[in-house]
């Protein structure tokens, strides 16, 4: 048996191995709760103390544009970049964060805050998610100096589904907000059942070339 195959057998055994001895034995609620405490709840932190933390983000984000864009025009005048840089953190910390007691709201109905990004935040973390995988069955699966479609075609197809699939189920909000966008919302739930298809079929192709 091919060396690749083995090794992606033994990785999955250990990942299901290891995700049911976490679940019964708690381990992740037991270092959180050492690391963070019993009632640490990033939620409510961020409704109280929201502005103070966009206000930070903000401030870092600004400088270093500032430095970036201004940086050797005021390069013996740094009080300038730091001035601009607050001035935007705090035009649009304050901004971000009206009307006035916006955060009590449920849900809350600021104009603007990091929160903002969570959708956008959890698409990119999915897409880094689909490289490694992509990456984990090419070197397992793919097949170098054959056609680009066994190279590198039906990993990449395999990866797509692998991923749709696993944020549908651990990360539905996701999913529900990229099927939500108009128009491509509804062509990429589309492409993802013709996709699964394909998915099938080139892992049959690639499981049944590497036993050859």
């Amino acid at each position: 048996m091919d060396k690749k195959i083995i090794l992606l057998l033994l990785i999955s055994i250990f990942i299901i191995s290891s995700t049911i001895v976490l679940a019964e034995e708690n381990v992740i609620e037991n270092v959180l709760s050492a690391i963070a405490g019993d009632k640490f709840d990033i939620t409510s932190i961020y409704n109280k103390y929201g502005m103070f933390i966009d206000l930070v983000i903000y401030l870092l984000i600004f400088l270093g544009i500032t430095k970036m864009s201004l940086g050797e025009k005021f390069k013996h005048n740094q009080p300038v970049i730091i001035g601009i840089g607050l001035v935007l953190a705090l035009s649009l910390a304050w901004w971000g964060n009206q009307p006035a007691g916006c955060r009590n709201v449920v849900p809350p109905t600021c104009n603007f805050t990091i929160a903002s990004f969570g959708p956008f935040a959890g698409a990119v973390f999915v897409l880094l998610i689909f490289v490694a995988i992509y990456e984990l069955i090419k070197v397992l699966l793919g097949q170098p100096g054959f056609s680009l479609l066994k190279e590198k075609g039906w990993p990449a197809i395999i990866a797509i589904v692998v991923v749709w699939y696993a944020s549908l189920a651990v990360a539905p909000k996701v999913i529900e907000w990229v099927v939500a966008i108009p128009v491509f919302g509804s062509l990429i739930k589309a492409l993802i059942g013709v996709l699964l298809i394909l998915a099938i079929i080139g892992l049959v192709i690639l499981i049944k070339d590497k036993f050859k």
